[in-house]
């Protein structure tokens, strides 16, 4: 692997978005004649089978085959660039690294943690409002299952809340890399993936090192 944030790290980045995107296509040409053909599941993403059981059983099943493929051709590729890979890298010196890299969390009750925290809070605040904007949607115009967490369905809350952590996760690190804490939160988003059973070693390889020193606040 290159030195990171240089052209032919750029360059490696996009290979591997590539072979990711090349994946995430076949996975799926894979995984509708596993849910049609073997489980006797018809229907699609967008209009769904009759009842909402039939819904929530056809989107499970589309989301377990897809992450099981996806968490497989990860180990195999973490596996194969393993060896090239040294225990530590040198941080990039560029705007871009600098920007990236850890921010050290200042003194607790100084001026410049109070800042830090109430960025850190407008980080999640977006992240939250942003992810409820994209699941709603999802839910009840993809899935077409109408109501809300508090009232129910059953069937909208556990769709929800699968829909949800996913898409909160990649958001997470997607605001707070703008505004520049990218590393920190790229620990909370790795923490969540992880309770979906992908080891948190693909996404980051220091992340047990990196979380005994790590503070929340």
């Amino acid at each position: 692997m290159p030195p990171r944030y240089t052209p032919k790290w750029y360059a490696e980045m996009m290979l591997i978005c590539t072979v990711f995107g090349i994946t995430g296509s076949t996975t799926m040409v894979v995984v509708r004649p596993a849910v049609t053909d073997v489980l006797k599941l018809e229907g699609n993403m967008r209009e769904l089978a009759a009842t909402n059981h039939l819904k929530i059983l056809y989107f499970l099943m589309q989301l377990f085959f897809t992450t099981q493929h996806h968490h497989a051709m990860l180990r195999r590729w973490n596996s194969n660039n393993a060896k090239d890979n040294t225990s530590t890298q040198q941080q990039s010196t560029t705007f871009l690294g600098r920007f990236l890299a850890p921010k050290t969390m200042p003194p607790r009750y100084t001026p410049k943690w109070y800042a830090e925290m109430m960025l850190i809070c407008t980080v999640f605040g977006i992240t939250g409002s942003t992810t409820m904007v994209v699941v709603r949607p999802a839910v009840t115009d993809v899935l077409k299952l109408e109501g809300n967490m508090r009232d129910g369905p059953w069937s909208y809350r556990i769709c929800s809340l699968v829909i949800m952590t996913p898409i909160y996760a990649t958001l997470l690190v997607c605001v707070g890399t703008v505004f520049g804490r990218h590393a920190y939160f790229r620990h909370f988003s790795v923490k969540m993936w992880s309770r979906f059973g992908v080891p948190p070693e693909l996404m980051d390889k220091n992340f047990h090192k990196n979380a005994k020193n790590f503070r929340k606040w």
